[in-house]
């Protein structure tokens, strides 16, 4: 058997190696441990998967800059002409310019003169260019003439005047006045015993003279034809 394990030994090129428990331990520990380390990466990319899917598709910067921007409309604040009284939900104005420098929609606003605290109020209407209404009164009535302000949305505004196109453009479709197909009266004669008749007919289109001639043409008996 020495024999054997001798010549053997040297057919592979060197001597036999056993190996020791102690190393197939630390082999199969090796081995779990990266079983394990795959476990934890497929976990992990599953994980991640479903949080993904939860969260819905990833918007772009420029996206979400635009959502930003639509959820977040410009605000502007303009100082107007004029001093403003008020009566109730009425606003009365001296050397205003009301019909040209503010909108339905847009926000007056005052420091109040008794309590001098500052308020607004939204416009309902333009009456003139000395005269809106207001959603409601202030604190009390402007008995003194009063600088102030206006607040306009900037995208409100740019909506509602798209809106307002759109309605008066449906109003103008509505009501506009339907054009009328052109149509031509000929006259032309038809015997009728020992007489002749004229005829009226209205057809469709703006005929030339050379068509009334030929549609003439082809009427049997109209002798004025070829006049």
């Amino acid at each position: 058997s020495l024999t054997v394990c001798l010549f053997f030994s040297k057919m592979i090129g060197g001597k036999l190696k056993f190996k020791s428990k102690h190393e197939k331990e630390l082999k199969r520990e090796k081995k779990a441990k990266k079983q394990q380390r795959k476990a934890e990466k497929a976990f992990l990319k599953a994980r991640n998967e479903l949080i993904s899917s939860q969260e819905g598709p990833k918007e772009s910067s420029e996206e979400i800059t635009k959502a930003k921007t639509k959820a977040e409309p410009e605000i502007v604040v303009e100082h107007c002409s004029g001093r403003i009284l008020s009566s109730g939900a009425t606003i009365h104005g001296k050397e205003t310019r009301f019909r040209s420098e503010v909108e339905v929609g847009d926000y007056l606003i005052i420091v109040h003169p008794t309590t001098l605290q500052k308020e607004e109020r939204k416009i309902m209407l333009v009456l003139s260019d000395r005269s809106v209404a207001i959603n409601e009164a202030f604190s009390s009535d402007l008995i003194t003439s009063v600088d102030f302000d206006v607040k306009k949305t900037v995208q409100d505004h740019v909506e509602e005047e798209d809106e307002e196109k759109k309605e008066e453009e449906a109003i103008y479709n509505k009501f506009k006045p339907k054009k009328k197909k052109a149509k031509t009266v000929i006259e032309y004669r038809v015997k009728t015993g020992m007489s002749y008749k004229t005829v009226r007919e209205v057809v469709d289109g703006e005929l030339t003279k050379e068509e009334i001639l030929n549609y003439r043409v082809k009427k049997e008996g109209d002798k004025f034809a070829w006049s």
